[in-house]
């Protein structure tokens, strides 16, 4: 009898109910679309703000000194809670180059030894004039934009470099042939050095299965970077692993200015929808006199009546909640676009905290229309009927 009731008054009563409900449906669609977008901005956000570069720098503790490439292998096949987008291995050596002429005047520039694949994931912005390095290309280079004016090497060139700190006479270990594939642009410390395979610079420096640094670039939280970080100098010995703090931090500044934004935006939507639910329900109430006056005159108590009122508007928020995180989906959709060229994903924990926010919205709007309730006289309202 009790749920007839509710339903019936619903029904009876679907303009001003149809009203409360797109009420509703507005503040829970745009709280499913910011909760959405929330859930899914620690990863998405970090994932986009990784073209700005590693966050983490592995280095030897002591300067100078070299670390194995074992450590690079144990970095990629870390288990973390934070994600490795990828680890750039570096060897760093300083060499003397030029064109690869008798006549050419040779340059001391810094030689670095690279991964090609992992860089173009590191360091997403360099721009390039030419092309990569392929991974089966072991005689191609690539030369800052400041280091090919200076040796004056154009594109598929060739260049001699040499080791400087071997003697010359060791023709075998000391020089090495290259061809310029890519003329490199940073505005960095890049555009002054030259960029080989690993395994060739490897050869040229004598130093097999050693690096000099590796950089990391991690999806994660700013806790879950230096976690990392820690993780990994604590596990190979004479090894220190640094946060790139500028980067780190300014990543975390970010996502949260943009979960605060999001946060007051859906805050001050639901308080519209509190407003305007309430201004709904009070008219409704009023329209209500005769009936909740009978009801009064019949035995009915104000808690009976409080109870009626109660459940017809938890089943308005519930109707709202669900129609607004569809609603709110789609929204939040084109936000993942928009903001992170992917989709958000469902979350069965945002449909919950919908429908709980939207049934809380509506219950909150009935406060006043409840105390008006309580105010009004069976003998008043039913005088002359």
């Amino acid at each position: 009898m009790f749920l007839r009731l509710v339903v019936k008054s619903i029904i009876y009563r679907r303009g001003r109910a149809g009203v409360a409900v797109l009420a509703l449906l507005v503040g829970a669609g745009m709280a499913s679309a910011m909760l959405s977008v929330y859930y899914d901005a620690n990863q998405k956000m970090t994932r986009e703000l990784r073209a700005y570069g590693a966050n983490i720098m592995v280095t030897a503790k002591e300067q100078g000194d070299q670390i194995d490439q074992a450590v690079l292998a144990g970095i990629r096949t870390s288990h973390s809670s934070s994600e490795i987008v990828a680890a750039a291995p570096y060897l760093y050596l300083v060499a003397n180059a030029r064109v690869a002429s008798p006549k050419a005047r040779p340059a001391t520039l810094v030689l670095a030894g690279a991964d090609f694949e992992q860089i173009k994931k590191v360091s997403p912005w360099w721009q390039v004039e030419g092309s990569w390095v392929d991974a089966s290309d072991d005689r191609g280079c690539m030369i800052g934009v400041n280091a090919a004016h200076e040796l004056g090497v154009a594109l598929d060139q060739q260049i001699r470099i040499e080791n400087r700190d071997i003697e010359a006479a060791d023709t075998l270990s000391a020089a090495n042939i290259f061809r310029v594939r890519g003329i490199v642009t940073t505005g960095s410390e890049e555009d002054d050095q030259i960029f080989a395979p690993l395994n060739a610079v490897q050869n040229l420096a004598a130093t097999p299965d050693k690096i000099s640094a590796v950089a990391v670039s991690v999806v994660g939280t700013v806790d879950q970077v230096e976690a990392l970080a820690l993780a990994i100098a604590n596990q190979y010995e004479g090894v220190e692993a640094k946060p790139i703090r500028q980067i780190a931090q300014n990543e975390g500044a970010i996502l949260a200015k943009l979960k605060l934004m999001m946060i007051l935006v859906t805050v001050l939507v639901l308080a519209g929808a509190v407003l305007s639910v309430a201004t709904t329900l009070a008219e409704l109430v009023i329209e209500r006199r005769l009936e909740i006056g009978t009801m009064k005159a019949l035995g009915a108590h104000d808690s009976r009546l409080f109870s009626l009122f109660l459940t017809e508007l938890a089943g308005l928020g519930l109707l709202g909640g669900i129609l607004g995180y569809g609603i709110g989906l789609v929204l939040a959709q084109f936000i993942g676009h928009s903001l992170f060229n992917q989709p958000v994903s469902p979350r069965i924990t945002v449909l919950l905290l919908v429908i709980l926010l939207s049934i809380s919205t509506a219950l909150l709007s009935g406060l006043i229309p409840i105390r008006r309730m309580r105010e009004i006289k069976p003998a008043v309202i039913l005088k002359g009927d």
